[in-house]
């Protein structure tokens, strides 16, 4: 499994820190460094220092740096996902340790148990390396009725859903799936979002028609392309989800990624904003938000979440 796309820095504290693209926030960090590890599935009380002597309360997925220490009260317990050896580390109650490159260094308590993280851990890594160029605004060709749709995306009958950028109430939309054509009505929301019946397994070229009173209004010249997961597919799809939450089951972050990963970009948008709803101050996932919704092609939403993420760098 990968999951390279996770959050820019996990910054809870004053001592956030962006790459020099972003703008950044803390002094204590260069650019270039990379977090070693990252805190997950917290229970009862966790906090982590960058120096060991200010400590910050802990209660969602956070970046590790060289040097952070984490440590668990008596009634705590939590999860290191170490990103150089593809292993996770359960950190017992009543716990502390600090992170280095060569390992994790046990100041007091125990490591309750190590075990495989399999190639989660990796992706992880890969994904924090190239988020940083979706949190650039790119800006769009004027207000010309033209329409994006995702160059490249997976569906199957449990996750069946694609979207494309909403252009009003007065128009409508023709989706070409293969040989299928579907009629979209228009709305006024921010996205459009159809449930696409179940196709014929393997790809599909598909495109979507913008039509003004029953007439093509716009065409695109290329069409997108269209994954229909299989069964066997499934079987394998499946295999690697029920791992991902049996190391955080309920993370609407790193389910995200995951699906992400496996194409279905939608429902990854989806756990994305429903972390970030539960999290508003988590700004640190938003480039992660923002990749999916560029992916998307979803112009509007990804410029109010950069706007977001914008406010919280001044």
């Amino acid at each position: 499994m990968k999951i390279r796309h996770i959050f820019a820095f996990f910054f809870i504290s004053a001592a956030l820190y962006l790459p020099a693209s972003l703008t950044t926030l803390g002094a204590a960090e260069t650019a270039e460094e990379e977090p070693l590890a990252m805190l997950i599935d917290v229970k009862g009380k966790v906090y982590y220092s960058p120096d060991g002597k200010n400590w910050k309360s802990v209660n969602r997925n956070k970046f590790l740096f060289a040097g952070w220490r984490v440590k668990t009260d008596p009634d705590g317990v939590c999860k290191i996902l170490k990103h150089q050896s593809d292993m996770i580390e359960v950190l017992a109650s009543a716990t502390e340790i600090e992170i280095h490159p060569e390992g994790t260094k046990i100041l007091r308590g125990n490591i309750s148990d190590t075990r495989s993280a399999r190639s989660f851990s990796g992706f992880l890594k890969r994904k924090f390396a190239k988020v940083q160029k979706y949190t650039m605004v790119r800006r769009s060709a004027g207000n010309d009725v033209r329409l994006r749709t995702a160059a490249e995306i997976t569906l199957s009958e449990d996750y069946p859903d694609l979207v494309w950028e909403s252009k009003g109430p007065e128009y409508s939309y023709q989706l070409h799936v293969g040989d299928q054509v579907f009629t979209v009505p228009g709305n006024d929301d921010a996205i459009v979002r159809f449930r696409l019946p179940e196709s014929a397994l393997g790809k599909s070229d598909y495109c979507v028609n913008i039509m003004y009173k029953e007439e093509v209004l716009y065409a695109p010249e290329e069409r997108c392309r269209l994954r229909w997961l299989s069964e066997e597919e499934k079987k394998d799809f499946y295999r690697e989800l029920a791992h991902l939450l049996e190391i955080a089951p309920a993370n609407d972050f790193l389910l995200g990624t995951f699906l992400e990963k496996q194409g279905f970009t939608v429902i990854a948008m989806d756990h994305y904003r429903k972390f970030l709803s539960q999290n508003p101050d988590a700004h640190e996932v938003r480039p992660f938000l923002l990749r999916v919704l560029e992916e998307l092609e979803l112009k509007k939403m990804k410029n109010e979440e950069f706007a977001r993420y914008s406010a919280r760098q001044k």
